[in-house]
């Protein structure tokens, strides 16, 4: 029953190695005898009868010296220990004198009775077509503005890169054949703000089987340079269940950099560098929203520059882009982080006050007026004349429904201010707040 089952299990090996078309060899690595099968001889054009007497000096003949000096190196550290088994991509002459890409793999089977290294037997297999193939899509790769690659995950949470194209030297400040040791050296310069997104990205990516796309920065040398990955996945198994993305990453910084300007372009005022009138009302939308939600507090100050046309008819309008410039510069430098003030028309500036009241607002905003009220400017005959502004302030009310109310509100105390005489600050409801002002009560 041993014998055959012996026999059998041989005959599924004969089995399987023509079924791979593998090269089989043994090389007693004492002696230099060598053995080998007819796969073996085939893919270099020969039959085993024109490569006799077969011995290790056929294997020197044929193979690359450059090749010949990398196998010896990785037979000598299996034979070290330092291995489990010998592994090398090599090139052997074929008999029409091309050469042929083989992937040699071999295993020490025995060693004579002083310790040294005797059988080792392996496996030829014919990887031309993927050397070609591999050649070919490095010269697509190079192509391309950008990184060509395959990535892998395994079902314990392994992942590795097979391949990566040249370009990622340029968007990961790394080595190709760095990152196909270690695929963690790409995600480690993931901007942390972006590293929780690209992994859930990828892990949905592997649970659905749908296509994986993901906008993502990388810090390199202290730069933020913005990427766009996008890979098609397969559901494979290599000893477990596999994922296997193809896919290509490219640069989108300069398009990140154009929307971002654009997008600045659509919520600020282009003389002032402030936020536009359509970005203030949406943005006090949201604060009545909270304020509804959540009791959140906020002031609504409307502003007038007074005396504007008397400035642009006296001193030409570029001087009264000038003085608009300067209450700009004013305010950015003057308000605190978390207020928002925009132009919203000719001299009409909003700005919109959260977590603050009417008292609060006044103080803050009647500084706001003594500073600019101080402010000297000069034209081009060197006439000097300074400038003012009015301001009506309200604070958000619990019958307030609609911004409108609020604005309305503002509006009716600037009035009262300008009617008061101008350069002074109004709040409406009118209360007592202990910080004077210039204000009408």
């Amino acid at each position: 029953m041993s014998q055959v089952n012996a026999s059998e299990q041989l005959n599924r090996l004969k089995a399987i190695i023509e079924g791979t078309r593998a090269g089989t060899w043994e090389w007693n690595a004492h002696t230099g005898e060598q053995r080998i099968n007819e796969r073996w001889a085939e893919m270099l054009g020969y039959s085993s009868r024109e490569l006799e007497p077969i011995s290790i000096a056929i294997w020197h003949r044929l193979c690359h010296p450059d090749d010949l000096a990398r196998s010896n190196e990785a037979f000598q550290r299996h034979f070290d220990g330092e291995t489990p088994y010998y592994e090398c991509i090599v090139r052997l002459r074929h008999k029409e004198g091309h050469w042929v890409w083989i992937h040699d793999r071999g295993r020490l089977m025995s060693r004579t009775a002083e310790g040294d290294p005797e059988w080792v037997v392996g496996t030829h297999i014919d990887i031309s077509q993927q050397h070609i193939n591999a050649q070919l899509l490095n010269k697509l790769a190079e192509t391309i503005p950008g990184v060509i690659y395959i990535f892998r995950m395994y079902a314990d949470g392994r992942v590795e890169f097979p391949y990566v194209s040249e370009g990622v030297r340029e968007f990961y400040g790394r080595e190709p054949d760095a990152i196909l040791q270690d695929a963690s050296l790409v995600f480690e310069l993931v901007h942390p703000e972006d590293a929780q997104r690209l992994q859930q990205s990828i892990l949905e990516s592997y649970r659905a089987l749908g296509q994986w796309t993901c906008e993502y920065r990388v810090v390199l040398n202290g730069r933020e340079i913005w990427l766009e990955g996008i890979a098609t996945p397969e559901r494979e198994w290599l000893d477990q269940e596999v994922v296997t993305w193809y896919g290509m990453v490219v640069d989108i910084s300069h398009r990140k950099a154009l929307e971002a300007r654009l997008l600045e372009l659509s919520v600020t005022d282009e003389l002032t560098g402030l936020y536009n009138r359509r970005f203030l009302l949406q943005r006090l939308a949201e604060l009545l929203d909270d304020y509804r939600r959540h009791e959140v507090v906020f002031s609504l100050v409307q502003v007038d520059l007074d005396w504007f046309k008397s400035i642009n008819d006296t001193y030409g309008h570029l001087m009264g882009d000038e003085v608009l410039k300067a209450f700009a510069a004013t305010l950015k430098n003057r308000l605190r982080k978390g207020d928002i003030a925009g132009r919203s028309g000719g001299e009409e500036f909003l700005i919109l006050l959260p977590h603050t009241d009417t008292c609060e607002a006044l103080e803050l905003i009647d500084d706001i007026r003594a500073v600019f009220a101080g402010t000297e400017f000069f034209n081009d005959e060197l006439q000097t004349f300074k400038a003012s502004f009015s301001a009506g302030i309200t604070q958000v009310q619990a019958e307030d429904e609609r911004f409108d109310q609020l604005l309305s509100r503002a509006d009716k105390a600037l009035y009262k201010a300008k009617d008061a005489g101008r350069n002074r600050v109004h709040i409406e409801p009118d209360r007592h707040c202990s910080k004077g002002g210039k204000r009408t009560r």
